[in-house]
């Protein structure tokens, strides 16, 4: 769509509450404009500034997820099911393995493999998912590129997915990646670079990431901490008791 009017249209069909989104430029929460009554359309685009966009249904979801596919043109291979957790739009945490049944982690990797040759896949993939509290998995998003929910393989599996991505757009042999240890990622924001810091001495069991970030900006992804863990949520509570991700 590329006007009010057309927008109208769309909320007739899908109504309320949906999620309106810019077809390009739309990550962390960028781009995406949530609309759970009429009076939320104040804070949409006039027609003269009204980029292409969708509009979106929102789903009854339990909570989100993604799945990480790569592939080298003919052969694809799958990193585990993942629980992501979400504050203000941006990936907050990650656990990983995420804690679903079989046959919902059977179904993430049977739709990774059905997408990843689909599209002849050559690298690696992320892909957004639903999971409802049904155990139904829907696709959300594709991320055709390593993805930030996969940051905690470059710790917790033998390949990771930049390795598996390099192997995959050489079109070289993939080998399986194995999970070797469970493991919970946390984003560093702008706003937690200083507790953080001041934190990691006191916690070797934090691998610390600094992507080496000129401007410290708050929301901006400025790192991320991935630790090994045998229980992900009693390791996500004890981060969060460090009180460094405090709004």
């Amino acid at each position: 769509m590329n006007s009010r009017e057309e927008l109208d249209a769309a909320l007739e069909e899908i109504g309320f509450p949906a999620v309106l989104k810019t077809c390009e430029g739309g990550y962390d929460g960028h781009g995406q404009i949530v609309l759970r009554e009429p009076a939320d359309l104040a804070d949409v685009w006039p027609d003269d500034a009204f980029p292409p966009a969708i509009l979106e249904g929102f789903v009854n979801f339990a909570f989100e997820a993604s799945i990480l596919v790569s592939g080298n043109g003919k052969d694809y291979r799958t990193f585990p099911i993942v629980h992501n957790i979400h504050r203000n739009n941006i990936l907050h945490m990650t656990l990983a393995p995420a804690k679903v049944s079989e046959n919902v982690a059977r179904t993430a990797h049977e739709l990774a493999i059905e997408l990843a040759r689909g599209f002849e896949l050559a690298g690696t993939l992320a892909i957004e998912l639903f999971v409802t509290p049904e155990g139904k998995v829907i696709v959300n998003e594709l991320a055709p590129r390593p993805h930030n929910s996969g940051h905690y393989t470059i710790e917790a599996c033998d390949f990771d997915q930049f390795d598996m991505h390099i192997l995959g757009i050489c079109g070289w042999s993939l080998p399986q990646p194995k999970l070797l240890s469970p493991a919970v990622m946390v984003n560093v924001l702008g706003q937690h670079v200083e507790p953080t810091r001041a934190a990691a001495p006191e916690h070797p069991e934090w691998h610390v990431h600094d992507y080496g970030k000129a401007v410290v900006k708050h929301n901006r992804k400025m790192g991320h901490i991935t630790v090994l863990c045998d229980d992900p949520a009693c390791a996500a509570e004890l981060l969060e008791a460090t009180h460094c991700w405090d709004e």
